[in-house]
């Protein structure tokens, strides 16, 4: 697996999608669900992957994507995919950048825009605990994955016990918060 294939499995795996079709008709409403990504996995040697989503406890299904890339942006292809309550998506074409999407989908009789937001969640299997950092009061609007800072408009932390992490932010008054509900919403 390439380091940008590595990052992208990341990025996904345990992440919640919050995800708004707009159908392209003024009249057409907009329609929102958010669902998680359980699972990601890369077929070897291609550009295929399958990632099973859960839009409830009970209701799972596992999705064939295409992705490709454009220097380190990934666009997902999607083909003939039936999200629970939605009608069938012939084709969509997402990119994802900065824990946001955008995009453009179409079924049989209509077509549209898709954007969306994507959190990451706590990685139970790799820490028992989640750190954010804060700052007066603040929670930054950057996530440590142990690796790299990446600005991140939705939320905060990092994975397992760091507490030396506040320093890479190169801001003397941060400091590490343990939150251990998970995701900490920024303000």
């Amino acid at each position: 697996m390439t380091i940008l294939q590595e990052s992208f499995k990341r990025m996904l795996s345990g992440a919640m999608f919050q995800v708004r079709m707009k159908p392209v008709s003024d009249s057409a409403q907009e329609e929102s669900f958010e669902f998680l990504v359980e699972r990601v996995d890369c077929k070897p040697g291609t550009q295929e992957w399958i990632c099973d989503i859960a839009f409830t406890p009970d209701e799972t299904i596992s999705c064939p994507a295409t992705v490709r890339w454009t220097g380190s942006v990934p666009v997902i292809s999607l083909h003939h995919v039936q999200w629970p309550g939605t009608e069938m998506i012939e084709h969509a074409e997402v990119i994802l950048q900065n824990r946001l999407l955008a995009g453009i989908w179409n079924s049989a009789d209509r077509r549209g825009y898709v954007t969306g937001t994507i959190r990451p969640q706590c990685r139970q299997a790799e820490s028992t605990s989640c750190y954010a950092i804060e700052r007066s009061g603040e929670v930054l609007r950057e996530w440590w994955t142990g690796e790299t800072w990446t600005e991140d408009a939705q939320s905060a932390q990092w994975y397992g016990h760091e507490p030396d992490a506040p320093r890479e932010t190169g801001d003397e008054g941060a400091h590490a918060v343990f939150y251990p509900e998970g995701v900490v919403e920024g303000g």
